[in-house]
């Protein structure tokens, strides 16, 4: 039985993508809920803000990040202006499931949505209710986990009354005895896991989502620290905790989520963590790791996946993620983000680090004036759009 957690979490470095950006995780949870209901104050030159993370919404870019900063820009990254927000916590993630409709998360558990292409938005989740859903959910797996722990002992006795000399009684009752200890664990587990999610609905919301992925306007799911996960099937109307349905005993964070052209799911994290899934979500497998250390980042490029993580550790599977190969870089700096766009791959990193080239091919390696830290990034005809450190910038690309 793993043991229980008290108080807020501690973060260690190098766990997630913010912290690789060297921002202080802990800084929402102590301004509280406030934070969750204080609209993003309007700013002059909020391009120039700690962006996270970009997207497309048809032809428009939307880039979050501090503050609740949300901008979008309507002719290819030159100029950007603020979007409607309802909260002012740090944002780390967005996406759009058609032009008009996108989610955005962040800390303290917010999950925000809009239909109109990011120009506003309106929250639909925080961590406080993520934190209810979790109990919900344990709470579920335990009663569940308890008829079948009784049931099995049942099955046991049964089979030991019967046995007399006969080996194959005898090897039913060995075989009852296994399954009950092994639910009695999973149990056991099952408890302190409810235990944990009864602390954190008293702790109140703090730990942030840090991806989210919708597979279709309906069937979507938000991830984040300490194993976060919850999905929705209805277009957000209804979230469900999905944490007992996953193989992460350790509450591993998860830090990204891609969508693959074969429609297969991708899932990384800390530790190595690698999962995927083949049915939009609602069961996940492990994938064998090919490096024990965290990811940040997943994209999809054609046939091909990549796997970015820290130290310059950046892996390809031509086979939706069964096997994995390093690609050979000329760094050691983290890897964030990336993106495959006109036939080129870029990604960006840590101190300026920007990765580009044609995949299969030798990727060069340059960095990014000012040597700041990127972990978003987005293609217009001729130039990268990079957000992280110092706000947005426009790179110029050299044509494949």
């Amino acid at each position: 039985m793993k043991p229980k957690r008290t108080g807020k979490p501690g973060w260690r470095a190098g766990q997630c993508v913010l912290l690789a950006l060297g921002l202080s995780l802990t800084a929402a949870a102590q301004a509280g809920n406030d934070l969750l209901t204080m609209p993003a104050l309007p700013a002059s030159h909020a391009e120039h803000s700690l962006q996270v993370d970009m997207a497309r919404a048809g032809s428009r870019l939307i880039s979050v990040g501090e503050r609740g900063n949300i901008l979008f820009s309507d002719d290819q990254g030159l100029h950007w202006q603020q979007a409607r927000v309802p909260v002012s916590v740090m944002l780390t993630a967005v996406t759009f499931s058609t032009d008009k409709l996108g989610w955005a998360v962040g800390h303290d558990g917010v999950v925000l949505q809009s239909d109109d292409a990011g120009a506003s938005w309106r929250k639909v989740l925080d961590g406080n209710q993520l934190n209810q859903l979790a109990v919900e959910d344990w709470q579920q797996q335990v009663a569940r986990l308890q008829t079948e722990l009784a049931a099995s002992q049942s099955n046991q006795v049964s089979a030991m009354v019967s046995t007399g000399d006969n080996p194959q009684t005898e090897q039913t009752a060995a075989d009852a005895g296994n399954d009950a200890a092994d639910l009695q664990t999973a149990l056991e587990d099952a408890e302190a896991a409810l235990d944990d999610a009864r602390a954190a609905v008293s702790d109140g919301p703090g730990n942030p989502l840090l991806d989210v992925l919708f597979v279709t306007p309906e069937i979507g799911m938000v991830v984040g620290a300490y194993g976060q996960i919850a999905r929705t099937e209805d277009g957000g109307k209804r979230w469900h905790s999905w944490q007992s349905q996953m193989d992460n005993p350790d509450h591993n964070h998860y830090n990204a989520l891609v969508r693959l052209d074969s429609g297969r799911l991708l899932l990384a994290g800390e530790a190595g963590l690698l999962m995927s899934s083949d049915d939009q979500g609602s069961s996940w497998q492990r994938l064998d790791s090919p490096y024990e250390g965290s990811y940040f980042g997943l994209l999809s490029a054609g046939a091909d996946a990549y796997l970015l993580g820290l130290r310059g550790h950046v892996f390809v599977s031509e086979d939706q993620g069964d096997s994995w190969q390093p690609v050979k870089l000329d760094t050691e700096l983290t890897t964030n983000a990336g993106l495959f766009s006109d036939g080129q791959l870029a990604i960006v990193g840590n101190s300026g680090l920007l990765i580009s080239g044609q995949p299969g091919q030798p990727l060069a390696t340059t960095t990014l004036p000012g040597r700041r830290a990127h972990s978003a990034i987005a293609a217009v005809p001729g130039y990268w759009v990079v957000g992280g450190e110092g706000g947005l910038t426009r790179i110029a690309r050299t044509q494949p």
